[in-house]
């Protein structure tokens, strides 16, 4: 238990030696005054996309059941994690520091999200089954199951 409080400690101050490492390089190739200009400039960009995703948000968690029940349960599970892969891109991005701008800003990139949203869902809502020796991935948004059953009344 030490061991991983210790770990995390080590990353937090790992992660701010390199955020100041690079904030001074960019300072001594540019300056202090364009690289001033650039995180004020940063910061109102990202503040009018962030405005704008809080209120795309919004309106999604407040839509009625009733234009929820057209959708698919996949579509919505899509457009829920890209919202909160977004939230956090933003988050990131208004972080003081050159290391969280990139990692925001690589969140941000709409094929990028997509992409990370795919991945998390087929690892968290698809299971192995094993039947009969055999071992599949059955994904649970797969509407038909394809197989062959017979009765036993039947025979």
């Amino acid at each position: 238990m030490r061991f991983l409080a210790y770990f995390i400690l080590f990353l937090i101050i790992f992660y701010f030696y390199c955020e100041i490492s690079l904030f001074k390089l960019v300072i001594s190739l540019i300056g202090v005054w364009p690289t001033l200009i650039f995180v004020i400039a940063k910061f109102i960009l990202v503040s009018r996309f962030a405005k704008k995703q809080i209120i795309k948000n919004d309106r999604f968690m407040q839509q009625d059941e009733t234009n929820l029940k057209g959708m698919k349960l996949e579509n919505l599970k899509i457009e829920g994690l890209s919202n909160i892969l977004t939230t956090v891109g933003v988050c990131l991005v208004t972080l003081p520091g050159f290391v969280s701008d990139i990692f925001g800003g690589i969140l941000l990139i709409p094929y990028v999200k997509r992409y990370i949203t795919k991945s998390i869902l087929e690892k968290v809502f698809s299971k192995t089954v094993v039947v009969s020796s055999k071992t599949t991935t059955v994904n649970q948004f797969d509407e038909y199951i394809e197989g062959e059953f017979s009765r036993k009344n039947d025979e």
